[in-house]
């Protein structure tokens, strides 16, 4: 399998600002940045859930541990989340409407529009049309 392309500053800009249009515009935007910023796949992203990113009082985690049920191979990862990253799950969190307030950290970090988690696959075709 090949190795997935460097976008350039302006290319990011420009789908930055594609996202940005989209109906789920702040889900969809953390979604693209979780893969770009910390190099997490769809699986990896779809898994997620609010406790891996936020601690119990509220904080934004400095590092996200990926556990070995979603991660590639069975095996658990460290990502440290650096500013630009932390910035963008802050941003999200204050984006999202009441009923996403106060969520469980067991409950999933992004979620359809019907308020389920996603899929792997469900994610990547919400997703997929910003590589086309």
């Amino acid at each position: 399998m090949r190795q997935a392309r460097v976008l350039t500053e302006p290319e990011f800009k420009r789908l930055l600002a594609v996202v940005a249009q989209t109906k789920h515009a702040e889900r969809n935007r953390l979604a693209f940045m979780l893969s770009h910023l910390a190099g997490l796949r769809v699986g990896e992203i779809a898994g997620l859930l609010v406790g891996d990113v936020l601690e119990a009082e509220g904080a934004i985690r400095e590092r996200l541990v990926v556990r070995a049920s979603i991660a590639k191979g069975g095996h658990e990862r460290v990502i440290f989340l650096n500013d630009r990253l932390r910035h963008e799950i802050e941003r999200f969190r204050r984006s999202v409407d009441d009923s996403h307030r106060g969520r469980k950290a067991s409950a999933p970090l992004l979620v359809t529009q019907k308020r389920t988690a996603f899929s792997p696959n469900t994610l990547f075709q919400s997703l997929s049309w910003l590589h086309t």
